[in-house]
């Protein structure tokens, strides 16, 4: 039988605990009296790094268990102070000493080749923001610094309003605060113009790489709003594809550049190699590959974009009024990426995008998925014909299942397990109604639901993402993981093969977030090895949705196998180092 716990803080430290139930007990009233000790405070001044891991265990050297002296800067709760450590022979101001070492870690990305010789063949892992018009990409690697960034940005926008009617003169030389004008949020960015007769300035945005005509009433100073944004490195990396277009006589289109965003959709972390370090001061030649699940191979992005030689015909190139239909050479097309984590992270709005006019930009807000992107979301609305979700169960119960996917503990997917012999009869089914049945089709269309033979020879239930000449991309809904396939390969799925609703859901572990600003490789493999293709008992600790409107649970993973000890998934992450608890709210 599983042992029920609870978590409990304790109001005179401060700290919390995931105690059994048996070990809590009734406090008696003669206890109630001295007030509860604990009075929940801020860092003065670093608001920005309350997620910040190296800040928090910089904290805790230099704080925890020591007497100090807080000056209070804001009453209200959470009381903002400067706490100072005057035991020694100088007092120590420790809110200066961790924005200090914040400051003496911020590193500035680089693509990575090896420092000797700048050769090429370094490997990062990184995110496509921006396409230029003349092929010219530009994309982010993740680091603490860019959470940082982004902490910051926050505090940032929290401070523009106060500034509203401040005069700003334009500085070619400076960084300032922009208003991307889709999403109206603000972002650093570079003037690249003087002030136009129309009020406007042409900014450059520095950490994703586009550019939009911002009004000057839209543009504060960075130094005046937040001084530690102006001393982050920016973050959008300038390179270039290596061998694409394939031929001297091709050219970047539009076209092409549409057929780069839609190989890297949003949101999908993407491996990059440096195939050459620059020319003459150019930019880096890359190639780019991305995952394809469930096995998980890699697939060139450069081998995909060369092998359709149409896309960079000179078909595009003397059609003018198409060009600015198309992508429109003052701003081109952009990722609206979502650096995560997956995760995450997901990082929600973190940057300008545009598909822009000649003029403004026209794009959705930074960071969210395209119109036509293909990891479009799954409705849970009832339609004639289509299928519904698994069903959910209730935050506090306990839910058998059955880990089918795992990318990292913050994106897995899982089946219920008192389901899984009803599955198992469906694919019984469906292989040998396909094996004997069979025709092609003349239209797929995106976001149905249809069976896909994946390359195992077995036939899946599966929802379309994406579907361009004769390439096929998707979501196996039973299962959770991607694919990518021929269009001879689908086949339609009959509504008595849709009785059953689709099985995947998608979880997280609860509590939990990685060391550094991501799980990474090493992380995301050991996560892999402890639950994909396992049984656990797990326990719904919260009902989510994700920017696509997908459900998630969070969820505690228990390994029940053994008859005297619960093993944790949580607590094994936590124990190797590789994750901490999640800060509470």
């Amino acid at each position: 039988m599983s042992v029920v716990t609870v978590e409990v803080r304790f109001v005179d430290h401060g700290d919390e605990e995931v105690i059994e139930l048996t070990e809590l007990h009734y406090l008696h009233k003669k206890f109630f009296d001295l007030p509860a000790q604990i009075l929940k405070c801020s860092m003065a001044g670093l608001e920005y790094a309350k997620k910040n891991a190296g800040a928090l265990a910089l904290l805790q050297d230099l704080a925890l268990g020591e007497t100090l002296v807080a000056q209070i800067i804001n009453r209200q709760e959470p009381v903002s102070v400067i706490l100072f450590n005057t035991m020694t022979d100088e007092d120590i101001n420790i809110n200066q000493k961790i924005s200090d070492h914040i400051q003496m870690n911020f590193v500035e990305p680089v693509l990575p080749v090896c420092a000797a010789m700048l050769q090429a063949g370094g490997i990062a892992e990184v995110y496509l923001l921006h396409v230029t018009p003349m092929g010219d990409l530009y994309v982010q690697i993740e680091s603490e610094t860019y959470k940082v960034l982004e902490d910051l940005l926050d505090v940032a926008r929290n401070r523009t309003a106060e500034m509203l009617g401040e005069d700003v003169n334009i500085d070619l030389t400076r960084l300032y605060l922009a208003r991307f004008s889709e999403d109206g949020e603000w972002y650093r960015a570079a003037p690249r113009s003087n002030v136009d007769p129309d009020g406007k300035v042409q900014m450059w945005f520095v950490d994703f790489g586009n550019s939009d005509r911002v009004e000057l009433s839209k543009i504060r100073r960075l130094d005046s709003v937040c001084d530690q944004l102006t001393k982050i490195p920016h973050q959008a990396l300038r390179c270039r594809l290596y061998n694409v277009p394939p031929h001297s006589g091709h050219h970047w289109t539009p076209r092409a550049c549409q057929r780069l965003l839609e190989l890297a959709p949003d949101n999908t972390p993407l491996l990059l190699r440096v195939q050459d370090s620059g020319i003459n001061g150019g930019p880096p030649s890359v190639e780019l590959f991305k995952r394809s699940h469930p096995q998980n191979e890699l697939v060139s992005i450069n081998f995909t974009l060369s092998m359709d030689t149409s896309l960079f015909s000179d078909g595009d190139r003397n059609n003018n009024s198409a060009n600015k239909e198309a992508i429109p050479n003052s701003s081109s097309l952009c990722r609206q990426s979502s650096l995560s984590s997956q995760s995450s992270s997901s990082h929600g709005n973190s940057g300008p995008s545009s598909i822009s006019s000649q003029h403004d930009s026209s794009a959705g807000s930074p960071r969210s998925s395209r119109t036509n992107s293909p990891l479009t979301s799954f409705s849970r609305q009832k339609i004639p014909g289509a299928l519904v979700p698994q069903e959910i169960p209730a935050v506090g119960s306990y839910f058998d299942v059955f880990v089918t996917f795992a990318a990292n503990p913050s994106n897995f997917a899982v089946q219920s397990y008192k389901m899984t012999s009803k599955l198992s009869s469906l694919m019984c089914e469906m292989q040998s109604y396909y094996d004997s049945t069979g025709k092609e089709l003349s239209a797929i269309e995106v976001g149905e639901f249809f069976a896909v033979k994946h390359n195992d020879d077995t036939w899946y239930r599966a929802r379309t993402t994406m579907v361009q000449d004769g390439i096929v991309t998707g979501l196996f809904v039973d299962y959770g993981d991607c694919f990518v396939t021929s269009q001879d390969r689908v086949q339609e799925l009959p509504n008595f093969f849709r009785e059953l609703p689709y099985q995947a859901i998608k979880a997280k572990l609860h509590g939990i977030v990685p060391v550094n600003v991501d799980w990474s490789i090493e992380d995301s493999r050991r996560f892999q090895d402890l639950v994909e293709l396992r049984e656990f008992v797990s326990l719904v600790m919260e009902v989510e949705e994700d920017s696509e409107s997908c459900v998630v649970l969070s969820l505690q993973l228990i390994n029940t196998t053994d008859e005297k000890l619960d093993i944790y998934i949580d607590q094994i992450l936590l124990d190797e180092g590789r994750a901490v608890k999640k800060a509470k709210c």
